[in-house]
């Protein structure tokens, strides 16, 4: 699992933004007060590389680590720089809802076969315990037929997580992919 080392913020944000760290904040469990931090710029962007919101890393601070979800991250949409992140601080055998993305694996084979996927949902809300929560669902499409439709009950997950959506509900659908008239022509 990933981690992080955060240290103590006194100054403003952007100071703390001109001095080569980003601002963020940290409250939940062991926890008393939200306490705002900084994080290395270069070491949030390493960190992110390969977790977004609702992942699970470790938070080093103050001579103690803390397991955290990051529960929010606020962008710059103009530069898209990282203005602010925050972690919520958990116990790994908590119980928690998160939303969790969904990631489709196989696409260009389909689209080899003339086939598209048409997604309907990204995402899903996870029940469980922290700890056997997923980062993301992986689903692979590669297989699939002309019409074959991906549910919620197709989803393949540890024992003890469920999924908040209905089991019948579609997620994706492989269609067949429209030809334009420049390629039948052609």
């Amino acid at each position: 699992m990933n981690q992080v080392l955060a240290l103590e913020r006194i100054e403003n944000p952007n100071t703390v933004r001109k001095s080569g760290y980003t601002p963020a904040v940290v409250y939940g469990k062991g926890i008393e007060n939200p306490q705002k931090i900084k994080i290395l710029k270069k070491d949030l962007l390493k960190l992110l590389r390969n977790n977004s919101k609702h992942s699970k890393v470790y938070l080093d601070y103050n001579n103690s680590r803390y397991f955290c979800i990051i529960k929010d991250i606020q962008f710059d949409y103009l530069n898209k720089d990282i203005l602010h992140v925050e972690f919520q601080a958990v116990h790994e055998d908590e119980e928690v809802k998160v939303s969790v993305p969904l990631v489709y694996e196989g696409e260009q084979l389909l689209e080899s076969k003339g086939f598209i996927l048409e997604v309907y949902v990204s995402e899903v809300e996870l029940e469980g315990k922290l700890k056997d929560l997923p980062d993301v669902i992986k689903i692979d499409v590669k297989d699939k037929k002309l019409g074959d439709k991906i549910t919620v009950e197709d989803l393949k997950l540890k024992e003890g997580i469920k999924v908040l959506d209905d089991k019948d509900k579609v997620l994706a659908v492989i269609s067949e992919a429209e030809t334009s008239e420049e390629e039948l022509a052609s």
